[in-house]
């Protein structure tokens, strides 16, 4: 017997959507500059822009002349639609959370007529083989009739807080997320997640993969194929030890390649030098970003908020240091006047 397949999705296409804040701008324009030669493979992509609370400050007004500027300059006509979304969380800060990661998982809220959603974390470095995973994606996605959200899973034991209730068996990979709109509309997963948040918001220590582990049942989960050809590295291993060589040919044909954890590599701080991979891409927009005319951009590259990242790379200051320092104890004269 043949098996089912989602009537609705046999002629679907995917729009591809990045949702940000102030914050992530710039990573979501590199993001964007990486996806552009893959743009004929998908209906639309869609830039999700979240103000913060006051909309007509300096930050927004500035942002809002990037995205103009983005607009012209990347010249994709209709395949590029930027949208403005009414932030309609509260401000919080919870550990390192933000609206904006929050947001990644109520996408559909703002593109209800999509039917098909694949939303991109800004800063995600796209390669080679994203065509093919975009098309075991979609075969993966037909074939399953009964999935709200795609990711890439883990097993859930041991991911979650151990003071949160047991959830689904899944751990989702935020980075990429797939949604079925009209399953995750008649599912009620906006109001789900609404109220996992409300329940659990400070217990919660990486929030929206936890809340989507917690509120949805494995069968609203698709797993995504090839979680094995994404790159992902972390910058603040240098601290603890030399920064592993980038894989080059791994670094081409992967899905994307992306850098975790709190060390980003558009802080000036960051003394990792794999950082290079998002600088490069970055530096082919710069004229876009203007960050001497739009003052935000240069202050969230010098900005530290997690002390821990901070200390972090101090230390990797420190130690940078070391060779200097041994080459003025074992040439002392070099530190004084001579007599």
């Amino acid at each position: 017997m043949t098996p089912a397949t989602d009537p609705f999705l046999q002629d679907a296409s995917v729009t591809l959507t990045c949702s940000f804040d102030c914050n992530y701008l710039e990573p979501a324009l590199v993001t964007l500059k990486t996806l552009l030669p893959y743009k004929k493979l998908v209906k639309k992509i869609c830039l999700l822009f979240l103000p913060p609370s006051d909309p007509d400050s300096a930050r927004v007004l500035q942002a809002r002349r990037v995205l103009s500027n983005a607009v012209q300059a990347f010249k994709l006509g209709e395949k590029l639609e930027v949208l403005e979304v009414n932030n309609r969380l509260p401000d919080f800060k919870v550990h390192h959370f933000s609206n904006a990661i929050l947001f990644k998982a109520l996408v559909p809220e703002a593109l209800p007529n999509e039917s098909l959603i694949l939303n991109i974390d800004a800063g995600c470095i796209i390669g080679g083989g994203f065509p093919d995973f975009l098309t075991g994606m979609l075969s993966a996605a037909k074939d399953n009739t009964r999935w709200s959200v795609g990711a890439f899973l883990s097993p859930a034991d041991g991911m979650l807080p151990q003071n949160l209730p047991k959830g689904s068996s899944f751990y989702p990979n935020a980075q990429l997320l797939l949604f079925h709109t009209p399953r995750y509309q008649s599912s009620r997963v906006s109001e789900r997640l609404s109220e996992g948040y409300v329940s659990y918001s400070q217990q919660l220590e990486l929030a929206e993969q936890e809340l989507l582990s917690l509120i949805l049942s494995d069968s609203e989960f698709l797993s995504f194929p090839f979680s094995e050809e994404i790159y992902l590295d972390d910058l603040a291993t240098f601290v603890y030890s030399q920064p592993q060589e980038i894989d080059s040919e791994r670094l081409r044909t992967c899905i994307y390649y992306k850098n975790t954890g709190g060390c980003k590599p558009w802080k000036i701080w960051n003394l990792n030098p794999n950082k290079r991979i998002y600088l490069e891409h970055r530096s082919e927009i710069e004229s876009i970003l203007d960050p001497d005319s739009n003052r935000f951009i240069q202050e969230n590259r010098i900005s530290a908020y997690d002390n821990d990242v901070l200390t972090v790379n101090l230390l990797a200051f420190e130690r940078s240091l070391i060779p200097q320092s041994f080459a003025k104890r074992d040439n002392p004269a070099s530190d004084t006047a001579p007599s």
